[in-house]
């Protein structure tokens, strides 16, 4: 017979291992530009172009600081700025080719720090680590789509 499963401590259970792959994989590749200016070009990329309020509602950050950030990230290449066709009042954000490969070499570098310690476990080991890590990510998935 089963036991009840504690949402409590599996709530738990899930935060340290977020803040376990954040301490151990994450934080150990240095992030290229400050971390405000790659957060917004991390949600540019997830979310596509959009406006400044909206950029600045998904940071949680005030439009001023939104349009500081930009206008450093513009400067440097990462992102366009344009008048919304319909809104000339509006401007809106996009992600460059620049802005794509900061953020691609980064992937690029955390992955590969990832591989060099796969590359460390037997093959019963990595076998295991693919199931368990498809397993997550369904899991996820199916949590939070």
């Amino acid at each position: 017979m089963n036991s009840p499963i504690d949402i409590s401590t599996l709530s738990k259970c899930f935060m340290e291992t977020v803040m376990l792959m954040h301490n151990r994989l994450f934080r150990n590749v240095p992030v290229p530009i400050p971390v405000n200016q790659f957060c917004a070009l991390i949600a540019l990329m997830n979310e596509g172009a959009m406006g400044v309020s909206e950029l600045s509602q998904v940071l949680l950050i005030s439009k001023q600081q939104m349009s500081s950030i930009l206008e450093r990230l513009a400067e440097a290449g990462y992102v366009k700025k344009a008048q919304d066709k319909k809104d000339r009042r509006r401007t809106i954000v996009s992600l460059t080719k620049s802005g794509q490969a900061l953020l691609d070499d980064h992937s690029s570098k955390i992955r590969k720090r990832f591989e060099s310690r796969l590359e460390e476990l037997s093959p019963e080991e990595l076998s295991s680590i693919r199931i368990e890590i498809l397993r997550f990510h369904d899991s996820i998935d199916k949590l939070f789509s």
